[in-house]
């Protein structure tokens, strides 16, 4: 069961309805071409900052917590940028995307890794992947093809939708245990994982 609740939100996480109508939304909160790819430029610059940081986070609390504070601020970006389109929220809201990156990349992967081992099915890890992103590469289609009428009804719905949709995936989340990683173990300092172990 928490294979599959992990599976279910790992897809959801993947689901970025407003991708294909970011630079539109850019440009009519009043952003130019420009300054998006500056906008854009500044994200990739605090990925490689925070990425240090985030990591040994991770390492400390597991990558469940990882993933549920990840998830949660990518929704906290994609929240805000439907509910107030402006210049400003554009900017505010690439910290949020940043720290997303940084500690969802990999902590799925891992966790999956964990559970399977812990259930002694460890072997089955590069199956279990392989099947995810075949069903990443559909739903990915999909919601390309969603995203439309959202966007159409407004530039904000997609954003929106997403900012739902991750948050649906925390809640999955919360229902798939944890499975601590080797530093944490290693580590008799272990104050800042019990801090987030009611997550």
């Amino acid at each position: 069961m928490a294979l599959r609740l992990l599976f279910g939100a790992r897809v959801i996480l993947s689901v970025y309805l407003f991708l294909p109508y970011l630079v539109v939304y850019g440009q009519h909160v009043g952003l130019d071409f420009a300054t998006l790819m500056l906008v854009e430029a500044i994200f990739a610059i605090l990925v490689v900052l925070i990425d240090l940081p985030a990591g040994h986070l991770a390492d400390r609390i597991g990558p469940r917590q990882a993933l549920i504070i990840g998830a949660c601020s990518e929704a906290v970006a994609s929240l805000l940028l439907g509910l107030m389109p402006r210049a400003e929220t554009f900017w505010l809201t690439q910290p949020f995307f940043a720290v997303a990156a940084a500690l969802c990349g990999g902590a799925d992967s891992a966790l999956t890794a964990g559970l399977l081992v812990r259930s002694h099915r460890g072997d089955e890890f590069e199956n279990v992947e392989r099947a995810y992103y075949r069903v990443i590469l559909v739903v990915g289609a999909v919601g390309m093809v969603t995203s439309a009428p959202l966007a159409a009804l407004s530039l904000q719905a997609p954003f929106l939708a997403t900012g739902a949709l991750q948050l649906v995936a925390v809640g999955l989340l919360l229902f798939v245990p944890n499975v601590p990683s080797r530093a944490t173990l290693d580590d008799a300092s272990i104050s800042l994982r019990q801090q987030f172990h009611g997550l």
